[in-house]
């Protein structure tokens, strides 16, 4: 191949749908994990922004708006933390959330059931996400019901919600494209679950 018909290659394939992620993702790593919130939680040490754009090339391979990179920084955080399986993660990403995942059962179930269905949630999540661990491969299939797949998009409550609303209305083992198709996992995490997790101000 000739240099004149290498450039025209190049020029002729498609720009990548958000080529600035990587640049807003570590933005939003420094400003939301920083060195002042190092001595709030012990989950963060060791944690670059290199493992976050690692975790959302392989969650996401055409990467995530930049607005989303920015934003849930935070979120990818944890979610690498817990991909690692550290105890401090997953206990902050549980009582962060337990609550959010119970009001969501509650559209369908009496109090106790949604304790009983949310604590299979978390145990469900936490085993498939370990599983991945031990198989590299296993990460890949994103959609499913592991932390491999969160890429950060949007907040990882809401990817909770979601999920947990796809389980709650269809029953485990649906395809990971329905999150994106079912109305009542849109109109949940649209309109009750706000803002990204925020990190603890003690461990």
């Amino acid at each position: 191949m000739t240099r004149k018909s290498a450039t025209l290659e190049r020029r002729s394939r498609p720009a990548p749908p958000h080529p600035e992620w990587r640049s807003a993702l570590h933005r939003g790593y420094f400003a939301q994990l920083g060195q002042a919130w190092v001595g709030h939680a012990r989950w963060i040490r060791g944690i670059t922004a290199h493992d976050l754009v690692e975790h959302v090339e392989r969650a996401s391979p055409a990467g995530i708006p930049d607005a989303a990179a920015s934003s849930w920084a935070a979120d990818i955080a944890l979610a690498v933390a817990c991909c690692r399986d550290l105890p401090e993660a997953w206990s902050h990403l549980t009582v962060a959330n337990t609550w959010r995942l119970r009001e969501a059962c509650a559209l369908r179930l009496d109090a106790e059931e949604s304790i009983l269905f949310t604590e299979r949630f978390w145990s469900d999540l936490r085993a498939r996400t370990r599983a991945a661990m031990r198989d590299p491969d296993g990460g890949s299939q994103c959609g499913a019901l592991r932390l491999q797949c969160y890429s950060g998009q949007r907040a990882l409550a809401r990817w909770l919600v979601a999920h947990l609303l796809v389980r709650l209305e269809s029953g485990v083992g649906v395809p990971g494209d329905a999150l994106d198709s079912s109305p009542a996992a849109h109109t949940l995490t649209n309109s009750t679950v706000g803002a990204s997790l925020r990190l603890p101000t003690a461990t």
